[in-house]
């Protein structure tokens, strides 16, 4: 398609709108799209900076935000984080809560953050976003 393809290509590089996160070993991981946003509290909420904000926090291996809806705000931001597996989870949540509140408006701020095994994945190997609530609300990552 000659017209995406001269959007996507700029000075010899190719931009996808993908997102990626590089570990300590040097691989790549997509981990989502730019220009993710829900509406929380009558606010433009973008998840990609919250989900930043937890993955500078030590002990935090992955993590992706998400809106969910609240029978009182309408949405509100969850989160669900991979943590090493050495970490106390009780002193990470604290600590996560406090580097968000710290950096993050009020409206920013995950109204929930779940510990799980897994963030589920597609067959592309990208954050499965259909399963996120399910995943929050379950006992397990599916």
């Amino acid at each position: 398609n000659p017209v995406d393809t001269k959007i996507a290509l700029k000075n010899g590089k190719f931009y996808t709108g993908d997102l990626a996160r590089m570990d300590r070993d040097g691989f790549i991981f997509l981990v989502g799209r730019k220009s993710r946003f829900v509406k929380s509290m009558g606010y433009k909420v973008g998840l990609d900076a919250i989900e930043q904000t937890l993955l500078k926090m030590n002990n935090v291996v992955n993590a992706v935000a998400f809106g969910v809806e609240d029978s009182l705000i309408g949405e509100v931001v969850a989160a669900l984080v991979e943590a090493d597996h050495r970490a106390d989870l009780e002193q990470l949540k604290k600590a996560l809560f406090d580097q968000c509140n710290q950096v993050l408006a009020s409206y920013e701020i995950p109204h929930e953050i779940k510990f799980v095994k897994c963030i589920p994945l597609n067959s592309s190997g990208k954050i499965d976003t259909t399963k996120l609530e399910e995943v929050l609300n379950s006992d397990q990552c599916l």
